[in-house]
């Protein structure tokens, strides 16, 4: 895949556009922090190596929406020749009291990419496929954080690699 900085971006721009231009997630995610400065603004300052995304409420189905980011990854990733191993995704804080759960918590997703004919040699051993897991600055796991609760609302639309996808609006960057 090259150089590591466009490597690292490829990687995000296909996380980005493959879990927020998801018909059936799209509209209730919003891209937030430094990824969304670089995509839709420009902004390369504050760039970072895990994207943050927003969530319009919380979904009802831990389960479905596990699965559903799963695909959508494991179908964007798979069509330039990389294979998504080591997938988790896992409510964050772990325990989080009934009281604070209206408002606060969220998902961390966390994998591991492998090229696809590596994968292939590894004939189905994941440890075997681990020792070609993509490296982009030291790193080998990805991560993907979802906030529940956030406002969503003031939300406006970029085109990111022809996809297009929601981000926090001018107004939520400079609050």
């Amino acid at each position: 895949m090259g150089n590591p900085t466009n490597q690292l971006d490829q990687i995000k721009q296909v996380v980005i556009t493959a879990v927020l231009g998801d018909d059936e997630l799209g509209d209730r995610l919003v891209l937030k922090g430094g990824n969304l400065l670089q995509y839709a603004y420009g902004l390369y300052a504050r760039a970072s190596k895990d994207v943050d995304i927003s969530i319009d409420g919380q979904f009802e189905d831990e389960a479905a929406l596990r699965d559903r980011v799963y695909r959508s990854l494991a179908t964007a990733f798979r069509a330039i020749g990389l294979v998504v191993i080591d997938f988790k995704f896992d409510k964050v804080p772990p325990r989080l009291s009934p009281d604070l759960e209206p408002f606060w918590g969220g998902y961390c997703c966390e994998f591991k990419l492998v090229p696809l004919e590596k994968h292939e040699l590894s004939q189905g051993n994941e440890e075997s496929a681990r020792r070609y897991a993509v490296d982009v600055g030291g790193r080998t796991t990805f991560q993907i954080d979802f906030s529940n609760h956030e406002f969503c609302d003031d939300k406006e639309p970029f085109v990111i690699d022809g996809h297009t996808v929601y981000g926090g609006s001018v107004c939520q960057v400079a609050h």
